[in-house]
């Protein structure tokens, strides 16, 4: 299933607040051959491989 959102209603992953009492946030990076990985997936579930 492919769906669309509005880029504004994505949200970061929260986690427990700094000591500081300030929000943290979770920013998750995904390494070129994973992504490579996810988008070789993606096609072939919507049907795009060869």
């Amino acid at each position: 299933m492919v769906a669309t959102v509005a880029f504004t209603r994505l949200d970061f992953f929260r986690t427990p607040r700094g000591p500081d009492g300030k929000r943290r946030y979770l920013r998750p990076m995904v390494g070129p051959e994973d992504l490579a990985r996810i988008r070789a997936a993606i096609a072939h579930a919507i049907g795009l491989y060869g």
